[in-house]
């Protein structure tokens, strides 16, 4: 029974560590090319496209929403999808590594024009929706290994209930997309 547990936890640690360090990487690759746009002109109109798609959308939520959730059914159920051959994980590993670079380039070039209050900036457009995407992601990620190594036959269900708990979050997150966080737009403009 103790060989089961440490094998178990070997395998968790060793699934988590894997897209962990895959986030980190797409993370410092996103920062590194942040860094490497030296024009300030480039950085202002990609981050004015990120700050200004919901306000572009004000008043007709509805398209907000299909954006929303067309973004975010990409990036997760692509992964989940990914996930379900060999063949195709490769699929799962450049999405997730897509998410974690956007993040990486965003991030960076808040802080990069604004200094301090892009740390603000940061947490306001990207707080729970990136955590919750992230966390997602890597969930989705663990469970496809699983998935190959355990085969259709003895993983089918789980992976399955995964799919379930991708919908929920493309949900949760594109709510929040569309209702909130156009109203922590007027706290960004005030930082700015």
């Amino acid at each position: 029974m103790k060989k089961y547990y440490h094998l178990f936890l070997r395998g968790v640690i060793g699934e988590t560590l894997f897209w962990l360090v895959l986030f980190l990487i797409g993370l410092v690759a996103g920062s590194l090319y942040s860094i490497s746009l030296k024009n300030q002109t480039e950085l202002f109109f990609v981050l004015n496209q990120i700050t200004m798609t919901p306000l572009s959308h004000k008043g007709n939520e509805w398209a907000l929403l299909k954006e929303s959730i067309g973004i975010h059914l990409i990036q997760l159920i692509g992964m989940w999808l990914g996930g379900l051959s060999k063949l195709t994980f490769i699929i799962s590993l450049l999405i997730f590594l897509g998410i974690s670079f956007s993040y990486g380039f965003s991030v960076t070039s808040f802080f990069l024009l604004y200094g301090m209050k892009g740390i603000w900036v940061n947490l306001l457009l990207f707080g729970l929706q990136g955590l919750i995407i992230v966390f997602m992601g890597m969930y989705i990620g663990e469970h496809s290994l699983r998935y190959q190594q355990k085969g259709k036959e003895h993983y089918l269900k789980p992976y399955l209930n995964v799919l379930g708990f991708a919908c929920i979050s493309i949900g949760i997150v594109s709510l929040v997309d569309t209702y909130i966080q156009p109203m922590l737009q007027t706290l960004i403009y005030r930082i700015l």
